[in-house]
């Protein structure tokens, strides 16, 4: 466990290091002549085969969970049920970009992407590894 004084050094030294960061977006948009935020034109939306998909997925995720072969269950952990909803939502990600015309190399490299972005590299070793061969 973390000192009370070196939590506080970190936690200062990360709030510094994000300020210059956005500092740094602000001066290279103007150096490139741009007046307004540099995230100014982005559009987010979430189109009807995403929202399919999230449905879909949780619903596999569920029938996969209550497979049995013998006596036992085919997701018979916490590592395997986030291996195969990760799984799934690739799967999802991949289908979602491929028909809205993205490659789809390009389309699995994004969904792996924003698998381990929204899990975490912790979470996945925490939830695929052994108890002795934890980070």
């Amino acid at each position: 466990m973390m000192s009370r004084p070196r939590f506080r050094l970190m936690t200062l030294v990360l709030m510094v290091l994000t300020a210059l960061a956005m500092l740094s977006i602000v001066v290279l948009a103007a150096e490139n002549g741009e007046t307004g935020d540099p995230w100014e034109g982005l559009v987010v939306t979430f189109g009807g085969i995403t929202i399919a998909w999230a449905s879909a997925q949780m619903g596999l995720l569920q029938l996969l969970k209550g497979i049995k072969i013998g006596d036992k269950p085919l997701l018979g952990s916490p590592g395997l049920i986030w291996l195969a909803n990760a799984a799934l939502g690739v799967l999802g990600m991949v289908l979602a970009a491929t028909q809205a015309g993205v490659p789809w190399l390009g389309a699995l490299a994004q969904a792996i992407i924003a698998v381990f972005a929204a899990s975490g590299e912790f979470e996945f070793l925490k939830r695929t590894t052994s108890p002795g061969n934890s980070p």
